[in-house]
């Protein structure tokens, strides 16, 4: 649609708002800052990289889940679920 471009820098790529974008960010004000709001609702932006730090740990997990479900005894799943189940608890304990 015109409103960005992509660019590769140090193999990450970059996007920039083009003046088309700008123009329809303009017409799209209110839409834009409820977005915003929306967004600031779901996470809280000095707290990235220790979410970053979180979802690479979840990662981790879920691949050693991967591997260890497949050869594990009744006991050790029995373990594994016990496991994450008291994560779970620990969890939703800090939620609002």
């Amino acid at each position: 649609m015109g409103y960005v471009t992509a660019s590769e820098r140090e193999s990450k790529k970059v996007y920039t708002i083009t003046a088309e974008g700008l123009k329809f960010l303009e017409e799209q004000k209110e839409f834009a800052e409820r977005m915003r709001s929306q967004m600031r609702g779901w996470w809280h932006p000095e707290n990235i990289d220790d979410i970053s730090d979180a979802m690479r740990e979840f990662e981790k997990l879920a691949q050693l889940l991967n591997v260890k479900a497949r050869s594990a005894d009744t006991e050790q799943l029995r373990r594994i679920r016990q496991a994450i189940s008291q994560a779970y608890e620990a969890i939703s304990k800090d939620q609002d």
